[in-house]
């Protein structure tokens, strides 16, 4: 799915036992539901350079054991919840995107595992830049997290993680 324009719809880009997939300068935009959705074993797929901004949900949201998906490069801000969930997912790989001003987290782990967030803009969303819970040996890098409640925040056995050259700056409770 490459080059296309999403808007003003209730189901968008959504792939259910999927595999290897290029989703690809995509505007999926002011939707009713989720922007992009990978479950039910969802992996091995390419997200790159698309626009995921207003949906009523998730902007991206990746889960039930969808693995080794890599986002890369893409703009998922003001969403009516998450910028971009990871729940029940190992082995994805986030870098270069920007998830401001979500209405919930700009990045969420939850029972996700060995996953790679690598130089994200993650700044003014409601609660926390990048949040995990129950979450561990994920790798966070270079990331910018600011203007938020926390920049990056850890609960709930999250544990083994490792966290390097992060930029965690002006957020409330830093």
């Amino acid at each position: 799915s490459c080059n296309n324009n999403l808007t003003s719809n209730i189901a968008n880009i959504c792939l259910s036992s999927s595999s290897n997939n290029d989703i690809t300068n995509n505007n999926v935009s002011n939707n009713i539901v989720t922007g992009i959705h990978l479950y039910h074993s969802s992996s091995s797929h390419t997200l790159t350079n698309n626009i995921v901004n207003s949906n009523n949900g998730v902007g991206i949201s990746i889960e039930s054991s969808s693995d080794n998906n890599n986002l890369t490069g893409n703009t998922v801000n003001s969403n009516g919840y998450y910028g971009v969930g990871l729940w029940d997912s190992s082995d994805n790989s986030l870098t270069n995107n920007s998830v401001n001003s979500n209405n919930d987290h700009g990045i969420r782990l939850s029972y996700s595992s060995n996953n790679t967030l690598i130089n994200n803009t993650a700044n003014s969303n409601k609660y926390d830049g990048a949040y995990m819970s129950f979450s561990s040996n994920n790798t966070l890098i270079w990331n910018n997290a600011s203007n938020n409640r926390y920049g990056i925040y850890l609960s709930s056995s999250s544990s083994n993680n490792t966290l390097m050259n992060n930029t965690v700056n002006s957020n409330k409770y830093d």
